[in-house]
């Protein structure tokens, strides 16, 4: 019975913030960024699959601001959208007694996502129209001015350099999280829970949204990105 007790106080005193959809984004993301960093830098054969790869992340993007949207009230921007003062004063806290805990996004983290979301959004969008003038171009670039071309695939190789260093960033805060604030934010990524005790931005009756809504938005966001390849 005691047994049965602690188990239900320990249930009561989490609170599911990350939904299945969003945690599977996250992870395939995580994949496709990786898998594309690596076949940049391999030979040319392998440059189909950096296109293809490019063209999961932009589908995977898309999905995410539609989620954003319609999705679970912890997913949705409007939930981690904070002021600049907000931001500073959580900034200036950081390291003090006086910080205030989140569950969800934190004032800096949700610059994190932000930021993440819109060099990604960068990466991907320039990739359609970026050609190397010899083997390999964008299904689109065929449809823009040579100079324009040009100037797209300049964005696309430098935002890899502002990439790599936001993903550094990411994993740095997120390690610096977990060794000076004693807070995993990874594993609530893999099982969504989060203790709610003492966080500043609970959301009462937060319930998670249909998977099936998820799937009918990625198959959406899959079906923008074909039109848009398509094009080409």
């Amino acid at each position: 019975m005691g047994k049965q007790l602690n188990k239900s106080n320990k249930t009561d005193d989490t609170v599911e913030v990350w939904d299945l959809p969003l945690r599977l984004f996250h992870w395939a993301l995580v994949t496709l960024v990786i898998s594309a960093i690596v076949s940049a830098n391999m030979s040319i054969e392998y440059m189909d699959y950096h296109l293809y790869i490019g063209y999961g992340i932009l589908t995977l993007l898309i999905f995410r601001l539609f989620w954003g949207i319609i999705g679970s009230d912890y997913a949705k921007f409007g939930s981690f959208i904070y002021s600049p003062t907000t931001v500073f004063s959580y900034a200036k806290a950081l390291f003090s007694s006086s910080e205030r805990r989140y569950v969800g996004h934190n004032p800096m983290g949700s610059l994190m996502v932000f930021m993440m979301l819109l060099v990604l959004l960068t990466q991907a969008v320039s990739g359609l129209f970026s050609s190397d003038d010899i083997f390999t171009e964008g299904p689109l670039a065929a449809s823009v001015s040579g100079s324009i071309s040009s100037w797209f695939t300049s964005v696309h190789h430098t935002n890899i350099i502002v990439l790599i260093s936001a993903i550094v960033l990411h994993i740095c805060a997120s390690m610096g999280y977990w060794f000076f604030k004693k807070e995993n934010l990874v594993a609530p990524m893999i099982h969504g829970k989060k203790d709610k005790k003492g966080a500043e931005d609970i959301i009462q009756h937060a319930k998670p949204k249909p998977i099936w809504l998820a799937v009918i938005s990625l198959l959406f966001s899959a079906s923008v990105v074909f039109y848009v390849v398509g094009l080409g």
